[in-house]
Parts: structure tokens; C-alpha cells; sequence
């Protein structure tokens, strides 16, 4: 079985992670990097998607779009209230 994540940005080949929380990170970085020079959200993430290694009830894996990642990421901890990564989440051992 495949346990790993895999950030597919649309551009790069894919990269993959040990956890979400890793793969939403370099998600988070790419937007970020982006929209300092100027382009728009919507044109970045329009080809983001984050594939989990679990698969939905019909067999397929379970992806998700930069907004389902912001989601679960949230729900995680991941983010702080004013949508800033959340260091503290990242020094501590994440499996």
C-alpha cells in the first residue's frame, strides 16, 4: 500500500511527503512565494492538489484542492487564526 502524500502543483513533477501536514507545507510556501510576486490566487492554485494515500469508498484516492487542504489544515492546527503557518505544529514530531 502506498503511504505516502503527493503535492502535485501543476508545473514541477510531483513531490511526495510521510504526512499532510508536510505536503500542505509546501503547498502553503508555493502560494506564498507566488502571490509575493504578484500573481493571483485563483491562477496558482487552480492545478494544486494534495493526494492522500486513503481511498474514498468507491476505491479512488481521496484528493485535495488547495481550499479542502486549507480545511483539513485548519482543522489540524496547521494554520494560526489569522492564516499563518503554525511553527509550533512543525517542531513537534508529526507521524
Amino acid at each position: 500500500m502506498n503511504n505516502k502524500w503527493i503535492f502535485q502543483n501543476g508545473i514541477a513533477l510531483d513531490q511526495t511527503f510521510t504526512s499532510f501536514p508536510y505536503a500542505f507545507r509546501e503547498m502553503y510556501n508555493i502560494v506564498r512565494k507566488e502571490l509575493e510576486r504578484g500573481k493571483l490566487l485563483v491562477d496558482i492554485t487552480k492545478r494544486m492538489k494534495i493526494v492522500s494515500p486513503l481511498k474514498t469508498i468507491h476505491g479512488d484516492l481521496k484528493t485535495y484542492s488547495y481550499t479542502a487542504a486549507m480545511d483539513l489544515a485548519k482543522g489540524y492546527g496547521l494554520l494560526t487564526p489569522d492564516g499563518t503557518l503554525n511553527s509550533k505544529e512543525f517542531k513537534r514530531k508529526i507521524s
